[in-house]
């Protein structure tokens, strides 16, 4: 069980002309990202929450000290993961 954030911060922003969850990493949950996209790429992963899957995006590329999901998430939604992202203690479990 991790004891600290791996996630410095989480912002909805706009990419590409879409709305998306933006995901800061500090250095250890940089580290642990940048394993686990590459590891993953092109293959559908879970974003789980409180034991609860929230999202299931796919890899596009690998990334390290942020990452972007994106999908067709209405408002409500993007508020929704952003909040339980920041009540939480997020952590990356390659």
């Amino acid at each position: 069980t991790a004891k600290t954030k791996d996630i410095a911060s989480v912002e909805i922003t706009q990419e590409f002309g879409e709305r998306v969850l933006l995901i800061h990493f500090n250095e250890i949950g940089a580290r642990k990202n940048k394993a686990f996209t590459g590891k993953c790429l092109r293959k559908q992963i879970a974003l789980m929450i409180d034991g609860k899957v929230v999202s299931a995006p796919v890899v596009l590329s690998p990334s390290e000290d942020q990452t972007a999901i994106s999908g067709n998430f209405t408002e409500d939604e993007l508020k929704n993961l952003l909040a339980s992202l920041r009540s939480s203690v997020p952590v990356v479990v390659p």
